[in-house]
This record gives structure tokens, sequence and C-alpha cells, in this order.
């Protein structure tokens, strides 16, 4: 799906998918629910550039934050996992000028390190980054 977006012909104009998608290089519009059965059908999406705007981050930085929350493929990093996540996630990426720095930074925890996280980070996002 997002090859025909990327293409030069624009075969379609957005996705309907996990969030997690607009981790994806080129993929701007994600569309996240769809109701097709009410009088009137709509559509409601998201658009990449409005919240990279809204949390004042660059494309690596949200791309790193969304590894770090976490998705179907990946864990979350535990430094993280509460109630207030988004937040301080986003928060340390700023910090840290990169999740790269911030895993780095917090690998000697022992649950960081038995777990192997800044290794499945760098897998997860060279996997996505260059995918």
């Amino acid at each position: 799906m997002i090859y025909l977006q990327r293409h030069s012909k624009s075969y379609i104009h957005a996705i309907y998918g996990p969030t997690d998608t607009l981790l994806y290089n080129g993929v701007d519009k994600v569309i996240t629910s769809v109701d097709l059965v009410s009088a009137n059908p709509t559509f409601s999406f998201v658009v990449k550039r409005s919240i990279l705007s809204d949390l004042g981050v660059s494309e690596d930085q949200f791309l790193d934050i969304g590894i770090l929350l976490g998705f179907d493929n990946s864990p979350p990093f535990p430094p993280t996992v509460h109630d207030q996540a988004l937040k301080a996630t986003v928060d340390m990426v700023k910090y840290y000028k990169s999740g790269h720095a911030a895993v780095s930074a917090l690998a000697d925890q022992p649950h960081i390190n038995q777990m192997q996280y800044p290794e499945h980070y760098a897998r997860t996002r060279s996997m996505i980054k260059y995918s």
C-alpha cells in the first residue's frame, strides 16, 4: 500500500490501517475509522505533518517516539510504560535529541539490558526507516 501511495501516478491518497503505519517514510495520511453503514458515510484520518507540528518534533524524532511507545511488532521502552507514556516519551526524545541517544543513556538499567532493548530498537528503526 505504501508503494502505491508513493507511486508517481498516485494510485491511492491515504491508507486505512493501524496508526503505526505513519512511522513509515512517505506516509502522510492514515485513515483511522470508516463508517459506511450510516445514512451519511464518513471516515476520519490523521495527517502526520499536523502531528509533527503539534508535538514540535522532526520526522526522525517521530519515528523514534513511535518505536519507543511500542506497537504490534515492538514492545514499549520500559522507562516510559505508564499512563503519561506519550508525553514522557516525547519529552525524553526532545531532551536526548534522538531515540538512540535516549536508549543508549538508559541501557545500563537491568531490565533494559536483560531484554536487549538497544539492539531491538536499532533493528526496528532500521526495518522501518529503510523499508
